[in-house]
């Protein structure tokens, strides 16, 4: 139904080891973990019918394919969940039983403290990330990820925004922090 969702590696490359060529990162399956970010049925209700279906049709395989390699999820839902809503069914249902749900009040998970030492004790330095609103909460979050030392991957079509111009501002930031898409 949807595109498969695939993460594309910009030009990151490792530090240059003595005499050897730079090299692109890689994600590692055992050094990484999956974050679906604020995918609920309010954001979703603020796409158009074919975009909100692809969305949902990528993330829930975004979810299956983080459980057939077995690597932890880590799914956010900003407050108020009665007013935002829960994880759509389609994506609970394939999340894996490393998998853990949290509720958060600030736009970057990273300063909630329950999140935060939960993905510490995952042990793992790859973040790899899904999710809305790519130009608040995304964004934030891939920013105090970055300064607590991970390394941040973004899939590129498992980011929304209700703004035209929201992924662009998230995904495409010419300066700055190295995260990659």
């Amino acid at each position: 139904m949807g595109a498969p969702a695939v993460v594309m590696a910009r030009a990151n490359l490792e530090p240059e080891a003595a005499g050897q060529p730079r090299r692109p990162t890689r994600i590692d399956p055992d050094q990484c973990c999956g974050v679906i970010i604020d995918v609920q049925d309010y954001f979703l209700s603020q796409l158009d019918r074919h975009r909100r279906k692809k969305v949902l049709w990528n993330t829930k395989d975004f979810a299956r394919l983080l459980r057939l390699f077995r690597i932890p999820v880590v799914a956010t839902l900003e407050k108020p969940i009665e007013k935002n809503g829960a994880l759509p069914r389609e994506i609970d249902e394939e999340l894996n039983d490393l998998s853990r749900i949290f509720e958060k009040a600030f736009f970057d998970l990273s300063r909630e403290k329950p999140i935060s030492d939960h993905i510490a004790t995952l042990n793992r330095k790859q973040i790899v990330i899904a999710g809305c609103e790519t130009d608040v909460c995304v964004l934030q979050s891939c920013l105090g990820l970055l300064n607590q030392g991970y390394e941040v991957y973004l899939v590129e079509n498992l980011l929304f925004t209700a703004s035209p111009d929201g992924v662009f501002t998230t995904a495409r930031r010419p300066d700055r922090r190295p995260m990659r898409i």
